[in-house]
């Protein structure tokens, strides 16, 4: 399901067809980012004169779109409801392939500074971006290790920034599989613990591994890497509600809870550097060798993946 309809976009900016470029806004956090999506038809006004032969989108509206969905990341911040967003330069634009009736771009503009009315941000347009079946369904029992597995990122702010932590977490014994953290949550972030998952639990291949439609797990990058890996990719269902990734959300919970709210702290009061390590002991170390997991039987995730396959020992 779309954060925002057409219809509520054209409330935030005052764009009109036929220079309309966006049909749907997928994720917004005003003010930081938004990731817009085009469905690029036969249809659109330009195809007649680029080129009626050979219809190919022109680079300048991709990046016209782009500067479209980084707009409504910044007007639909309270304060500048009501204004107009204009587009002041372009550096460093490269295109890496051709847009053509049918395609879908999802659209990503990242907000990664603002100075009084003047906003610079990082974008890129995905051709190749897709969304994959839902095959967990909200199933995330299951009855060995490494082979369904769910992946989320969580933001955290710190003293001087803030930072992205993403986690694959193992569905048998919530075990955290691999472990990435880093100031932006771009595609890299999740590619990134992917690897370190692979890493060091080479039996993953052919695990499931679940996640929501954000925009890194849609990317081509991403997807790559789980090609690579030989993961079968999950997503959230069609209109995906919460439900669908709840074992990561009560997580990420968990670990602020223990970390920082029932000790009466907060995360602001320490560096992106000082969170960093705390979050790594806490899933790394503690998380998954002394942490008591309910879900577990009153284990630990080590413990409940030991006696696993000491039983197959036993079994032999």
């Amino acid at each position: 399901m779309s954060v925002l309809t057409t219809k509520e976009i054209l409330n935030i900016i005052p764009h009109r067809q036929p220079f309309m470029l966006i049909d749907t806004i997928e994720e917004l956090e005003a003010g930081v980012k938004a990731v817009g999506k085009k469905c690029v038809s036969y249809n659109e006004p330009f195809f007649a004169g680029h080129f009626p032969e050979e219809p190919v989108m022109p680079g300048v509206l991709i990046i016209e779109a782009l500067a479209q969905v980084g707009a409504v990341a910044i007007l639909s911040m309270p304060e500048n409801k009501g204004k107009i967003a204009y587009f002041g330069g372009i550096k460093e634009a490269r295109f890496k392939g051709m847009v053509r009736p049918g395609d879908v771009l999802m659209l990503e503009t990242e907000i990664i500074r603002m100075k009084g009315p003047v906003g610079i941000g990082d974008a890129k347009a995905d051709r190749d971006a897709m969304k994959s079946d839902d095959p967990v369904k909200r199933e995330f029992k299951v009855n060995k290790p490494c082979e369904k597995c769910v992946t989320d990122i969580t933001e955290i702010k710190g003293k001087d920034g803030k930072l992205y932590t993403s986690v694959i977490f193992d569905c048998f014994d919530l075990t955290a599989l691999g472990l990435s953290m880093d100031t932006n949550m771009k595609a890299e972030l999740c590619v990134e613990t992917v690897k370190n998952a692979v890493k060091s639990y080479p039996e993953l291949k052919g695990a499931i591994l679940h996640s929501d439609r954000g925009s890194q797990y849609t990317s081509e990058k991403y997807r790559e890497i789980l090609k690579h890996a030989g993961f079968v990719q999950s997503m959230n269902s069609a209109g995906g509600r919460c439900h669908d990734n709840a074992r990561c959300e009560s997580m990420w919970a968990r670990m602020k809870e223990e970390l920082f709210y029932s000790r009466n702290r907060k995360s602001e009061d320490y560096t992106v550097a000082e969170l960093k390590t705390m979050i790594r002991r806490y899933y790394m170390s503690y998380w998954n060798n002394r942490r008591i997991c309910s879900a577990n039987g009153g284990l630990p995730p080590a413990v409940k993946r030991k006696k696993y396959y000491e039983s197959l020992s036993s079994a032999a």
